[in-house]
């Protein structure tokens, strides 16, 4: 059996995380229609001033629809229930993190202890390392 310390730097993460965060939204960006020109919006600015996403406020909205979104509590509840599955069943987890390509998402799942990414190719492990896969 292999060694299930993960390969992952948190600092690089959250390093990356951050700086992720803070790149300025453009209208011209998918899912941000609405985003005013003359105002810098990030990711960060939009959960500090409580973006909202229900469908009368949508209307009103940077975001622009069709949106897909995921509760965050679900999501954290899945990644929690396969880390425990892999744990308790002797397994080690190598998402594919190639189908998502989220740095949100797979940082999540290094985090609670997989041991490697699934890449398709040298592009994507490239995205990987970059949000601190090793």
């Amino acid at each position: 059996m292999q060694d299930a310390t993960p390969a992952f730097d948190p600092e690089v993460s959250n390093r990356e995380l951050a700086v992720l965060r803070a790149v300025p939204l453009a209208a011209t960006d998918k899912g941000f229609a609405g985003v005013p020109a003359e105002i810098t919006t990030t990711p960060a600015s939009l959960v500090e001033e409580g973006a909202s996403l229900t469908p009368s406020a949508l209307t009103t909205s940077v975001l622009s629809t069709p949106l897909l979104v995921i509760r965050d509590s679900a999501l954290q509840n899945n990644v929690d229930q396969m880390a425990e599955w892999c744990t308790r069943s002797g397994v080690l987890f190598s998402p594919h993190a190639k189908t998502t390509m989220s740095p949100e998402l797979f940082v999540r799942q290094l985090r609670a202890g997989a041991w490697a990414l699934t890449a398709a190719n040298v592009t994507q492990a490239a995205v990987f390392a970059r949000f601190g896969a090793r």
